[in-house]
């Protein structure tokens, strides 16, 4: 006859219960750990505007209240303007980070279209959380980076574009 026998793995000490813990912990977010340390040292090392020329102009590209006519009435999203007809606004993917799948890196950069010049760059990146967090049912909210005032295409286009007409007066003042 064949005398079976189940073997009884329950771990004896406290010190076997906090090791098993550990790893099992690991196990479940030690990707979500790793990601983070990830994309928090993307962002202080490459993430943001890196701003190289400004470039002042004149009247025509702003409207009466001082608001620039290449963004929306909200002064938020960029729209086709005759500002497309001197720069170039491009957009990449940044590819292969790590063997991260939910880090993706997007870094958006404005060219003088006469000279060929880069007059800016800004760099965002987006974190999408560890397996577990991706393998429930409801939505995951992406963090990213940078974010505030920083973080926003249109001030980062109002750092680039400066009004003629404030700078003028401000010299003037001084």
């Amino acid at each position: 006859m064949n005398d079976f026998k189940i073997q009884d793995l329950t771990p004896k000490s406290p010190k076997s219960w906090i090791i098993g813990v550990v790893i099992t912990v690991l196990i479940l977010l030690g990707d979500e750990a790793l990601g983070r340390i990830y994309f928090y040292s993307l962002c202080a090392s490459n993430g943001g505007e890196k701003i190289y020329k400004t470039v002042e102009l004149p009247q025509e590209y702003w409207r009466e209240n001082g608001e620039p006519v290449f963004l929306d009435e909200k002064g938020v999203n960029k729209v086709k303007s005759i500002l497309n007809d001197d720069y170039a606004f491009h957009t990449k993917q940044i590819k292969n980070i790590r063997l991260d799948p939910q880090i993706i890196g997007y870094e958006k950069a404005i060219k003088d279209k006469q000279s060929g010049e880069i007059l800016a760059t800004k760099t965002t990146y987006y974190y999408g959380g560890g397996w577990l967090i991706n393998s429930q049912p409801f939505h995951v909210q992406r963090k990213a980076c940078p974010v505030g005032e920083s973080g926003n295409y249109a001030h980062f286009l109002k750092n680039i574009f400066l009004n003629q007409k404030n700078n003028l007066s401000t010299e003037e003042a001084s």
